[in-house]
């Protein structure tokens, strides 16, 4: 089998941490994002993975290569300008063989068994099947109606409460079949959300809608960055973190440097945790719960951190207080500063 991940976005949300490194190759629990995405198509037989790609490729193509170091074949499909969803998608053509297509977006977050939505799109004999997940709020999203089957009616995006009677929204996977590409135009920006999908509608296609009741998250605010971690940590969703669980609660990478197993012992931190070779902190500060520390982060004083991310090469010095934040790539905090805001802190 085959898949396209759509890893292009610029990651405006998260800025200023998607600067230096896409939003899809962020790490999270020790892992650059996308690995959870790759355990689940491998999981299913996937041994080729196409990426589209546009801000900030080379990095995407530095930290995953051709593939060989997770036993699949991976392909690169650079668009020079953005292409949308449709023309992302066809971009990638020339690297696809006959299979159907396993298309994922490349910031959702979830441990849903693609082989469900792979016996439901041929069971359907679909042509494309767009996986759904129910929200409390589906007024900021585009809201699917379906026929008991799970054949699509109609799309209705962001919606007014009264007329959204069904809360489900698309949730980012996707299967198409082949002969699909023929209906996408080549070369230019095209949404299949305002293009594709309502043409298939208006000719009666085989366009279906697979609802799961599975975990799912977009990563792209700080808010659901900082959730993806909590929930990893407590174990919501099936997947496997990076490092190791060294006790329970807290979690380091493989590769600690010498003195950091001390940290270990202190008392003064509170699981959940999640350490990263280099990081560094006090006796006397306070840590977790739900705290990541990634590569060399140094906390020196009196610090309180809890339900926050610092990320490589940040740092806190003295009386400082941190709370429901991710602290940007060298950001340091001195003496006296307290933040308690889900955002990006950059100092700035």
């Amino acid at each position: 089998m085959q898949s396209i991940i759509l890893a292009g976005g610029f990651g405006t949300r998260l800025k200023p941490i998607t600067d230096t490194c896409p939003k899809p190759a962020l790490p999270i629990m020790g892992r650059p994002f996308l690995e959870y995405q790759l355990d689940l198509l491998k999981q299913i037989g996937v041994t080729r993975v196409t990426f589209s790609l546009h801000y900030l490729a080379d990095k995407i193509q530095d930290i995953f290569g051709d593939g060989s170091q997770y036993g699949m074949e991976f392909f690169y499909a650079i668009e020079n300008e953005p292409l949308g969803t449709g023309g992302g998608i066809k971009n990638c053509e020339e690297f696809l063989n006959d299979d159907p297509i396993v298309i994922f977006n490349g910031d959702v977050l979830t441990d849903l068994d693609l082989n469900d939505v792979i016996t439901f799109h041929k069971k359907r004999k679909a042509q494309i099947t767009i996986t759904m997940t129910p929200v409390e709020d589906p007024t900021p999203y585009g809201v699917i109606f379906t026929e008991p089957d799970g054949h699509i009616l109609k799309f209705l995006e962001k919606p007014k409460r009264e007329e959204a009677t069904q809360n489900t929204i698309n949730a980012g996977i996707y299967i198409y079949e082949r002969d699909v590409f023929d209906e996408i135009p080549p070369g230019v920006n095209y949404s299949v959300e305002r293009g594709l999908y309502p043409k298939m509608l208006e000719n009666n296609q085989p366009l279906y809608g697979f609802k799961t009741e599975k975990y799912w998250l977009d990563i792209g605010t700080p808010e659901k960055f900082l959730k993806a971690h909590w929930d990893l940590m407590d174990s919501k969703l099936n997947l496997k973190v990076g490092g190791v669980e060294v006790k329970p609660g807290i979690w380091t990478s493989r590769d600690l440097v010498p003195g950091q197993e001390d940290v270990l012992e202190r008392s003064n931190i509170k699981p959940p945790i999640y350490i990263e070779s280099g990081a560094q902190m006090d006796g006397n500060a306070e840590v977790g719960p739900y705290v990541v520390l990634n590569r060399m982060v140094k906390l020196r004083g009196p610090a309180k951190i809890s339900r926050a991310i610092f990320m490589d090469f940040a740092s806190a010095h003295g009386e400082v207080e941190i709370e429901d934040s991710i602290v940007h790539y060298k950001t340091e905090l001195l003496e006296g500063v307290k933040i308690k805001s889900a955002g990006v802190f950059s100092g700035e």
